[in-house]
């Protein structure tokens, strides 16, 4: 498997313009039809970037896998690489779907493609014998015709988990090639908890909760924890019919069981994608740390001459530091963008008045002051604080597990159908 990737660290070297400032931005960042990338844009979209029919650098890690797709030998390389094409992920779902009667099937990359697959699927396997979770999202995308906002499901196609497979593997042998040697490496990590064992102990008493108001079957819904990791357990909950808003909210309880994700100078695990090291290698033009991590890693394997160690130590600190305070101001980018666009929609709702129709949605989670509700169209979360529903002289209450809440003379619990409309603002 070779994967090549843009060799962002030729250009944007250490002590340039070009490195403070990509320092100084740490990451692209990205909106609602916008995107501000990290370098320039002559760079990020031209002169580094692999477009189709054009030689370009790069930095290509090439991999050995064994027939159960396991890595057994990894090798960085810089080289020059013409890319066949630019394809999109649905025109490559359809020539699976095709076979011999797609166009590209008979292209001189089908072959390449076809394999793409099969590592893909390889690789999702090793990662279900690893107890690696993979939480059923649905993804939202929002888009903007002149002033208006209007959400879009987006289901993931196959392809797009190969891809990630392919990509997450590059991020692991990576790592491993950085891994401090006799204290020579200088690299930076992604490091990512495992849940505290009193997380996933509060998961295992709502879920008996749960159980307990529904009356539902124990063998079926409970997590035996000890005796069945917490991704079969997710794994064996129903995804169609009734059951499905119930398994949805459990799925939705195990994931708030997860601690954050930072970038770290030392490996150590990243419990989402079960690797003792992980490092960011695959997004080299848009994230500081992708561009110091290459040079870090060429440096190792001899490809780069090293840099003074007492200056790059300064550096890394700086990197790390712009990539950890850059993900928590995309972060606040997105839920100003995401409070902007339900804003948008809820007014338009309440204009309605009486013309107003009632939303589906499914009772996720809440807390002693609020309800979190996954609506079913548009697929999005939503937040409803208990101090503003029709309380009819009866105070909301939420139950000591969080399993259910009583409203007036009626108890909710977790997974229910409910039904919401816009009332005020």
């Amino acid at each position: 498997l070779r994967y090549a990737l843009a060799d962002a660290s030729y250009y944007v070297r250490p002590g340039s313009a070009l490195f403070t400032e990509a320092l100084r931005r740490g990451t692209s960042y990205y909106m609602p039809g916008v995107a501000i990338p990290m370098l320039p844009r002559c760079l990020s979209e031209g002169l580094v970037s692999l477009n189709p029919k054009e030689e370009r650098r790069s930095v290509v890690m090439d991999l050995l896998l064994d027939a159960e797709g396991r890595c057994t030998k990894t090798a960085l390389l810089r080289a020059r690489i013409r890319s066949r094409a630019k394809l999109t992920y649905a025109g490559v779902q359809a020539m699976y779907a095709a076979g011999e009667n797609h166009p590209n099937a008979h292209q001189s990359y089908a072959k390449s493609l076809a394999l793409l697959a099969v590592v893909g699927r390889l690789r999702i396997e090793l990662a279900r014998q690893a107890d690696v979770i993979s939480f059923q999202r649905t993804e939202v995308d929002v888009q903007i015709d002149g002033a208006s906002f209007s959400l879009v499901a987006d289901h993931r196609l196959p392809i797009e988990r190969y891809n990630e497979q392919i990509s997450l593997l590059c991020n692991m042998e990576g790592a491993r090639l950085i891994a401090p040697q006799d204290g020579d490496a200088q690299g930076v990590f992604k490091v990512h908890p495992a849940p505290p064992s009193e997380k996933l102990e509060r998961f295992v008493r709502l879920v008996d909760a749960l159980v307990k108001a529904r009356g539902l079957e124990p063998d079926r819904w409970r997590w035996h924890r000890g005796r069945e990791p917490l991704a079969d357990y997710l794994d064996r909950l129903p995804r169609a019919g009734d059951d499905a808003r119930l398994s949805q909210a459990i799925e939705r309880q195990a994931m708030m069981a997860n601690v954050g994700s930072t970038f770290a100078d030392s490996p150590a695990l990243h419990h989402g994608v079960g690797a003792a090291a992980y490092a960011r290698f695959s997004a080299p033009m848009r994230e500081v740390v992708g561009v110091f991590t290459h040079k870090e890693a060429l440096e190792q394997v001899g490809l780069e001459a090293p840099c003074d160690r007492e200056a790059d130590e300064q550096l890394r600190l700086q990197v790390i530091e712009a990539a950890n305070s850059a993900r928590q101001r995309q972060s606040k980018l997105t839920k100003a963008c995401n409070q902007l666009v339900l804003d948008t929609l809820m007014a338009r709702e309440l204009r309605m008045g009486t013309r107003q129709r009632w939303r589906t949605g499914t009772l996720l989670g809440m807390s002693a002051t609020k309800i979190y509700l996954q609506l079913d169209a548009p697929p999005v979360e939503v937040k409803v604080y208990l101090r503003d529903l029709p309380r009819d002289g009866a105070r909301p209450r939420v139950s000591a597990h969080g399993g259910c809440f009583t409203l007036g003379e009626r108890s909710i619990a977790l997974g229910e159908r409910v039904e919401v409309r816009v009332t005020g603002r």
